[in-house]
């Protein structure tokens, strides 16, 4: 099943415009795996 696609294609963007600087994007990041969380 194919859920948290959203949240992974503004993860992508994020690191895509930010060199994949993981710091930039931790708010990105963490929307993710909160997604990812409840979807288990």
């Amino acid at each position: 099943e194919a859920t948290c696609i959203t949240e992974m294609s503004v993860m992508m963007a994020c690191w895509k415009q930010n060199d994949f600087n993981d710091t930039a994007c931790a708010e990105e990041i963490r929307m993710f795996y909160d997604c990812v969380a409840k979807a288990e």
